[in-house]
């Protein structure tokens, strides 16, 4: 292979790289973004309170409002 082709591969691969990075930092605000927006005030009803304890591996039904 002559150096000319590989300058130009390698151009490429350059470009190629970048464009993925730029991408990959786009998704990754919008991703830290969205998790920071999303936010609420769970209330849980008077029934349920601090220290409870659940039977392990038994399924809880949990109701309230965010």
């Amino acid at each position: 292979m002559n150096k000319i082709y590989l300058g130009i591969l390698f151009e490429n691969m350059k470009r190629k790289i970048s464009q993925f990075a730029s991408i990959a930092v786009v998704i990754l605000s919008l991703v830290q973004g969205s998790t920071t927006m999303i936010q609420a005030e769970v209330k849980v009803p008077h029934v349920f309170g601090n220290h409870m304890v659940f039977q392990r591996e038994i399924a809880n039904p949990v109701w309230g409002t965010a």
